[in-house]
């Protein structure tokens, strides 16, 4: 999605910024469901379907990943 969709989306006051209302609102209704529905599935392969040793290697995996990620 480009700056210019996510303006026209979100951008109530049509004032061609995201001001700080709009933020709070995108914040909360996106960028913290996204967050868990990256760590739902899982904590549940790690606490469902792995057994003990299983989930060592998946944590560290999930770790590299998210450090991956951050860099």
């Amino acid at each position: 999605m480009t700056s210019e969709l996510l303006i026209m989306e979100f951008d109530e006051n049509c004032n061609g910024k995201i001001d700080e209302k709009e933020q709070k609102y995108i914040k909360e209704n996106y960028f913290q469901m996204v967050t868990i529905q990256i760590f739902q599935p899982f904590l549940k392969r790690i606490f469902i379907f792995s057994t003990l040793e299983q989930r060592d290697i998946e944590i560290k995996n999930f770790t590299k990943d998210i450090i991956g990620i951050m860099n």
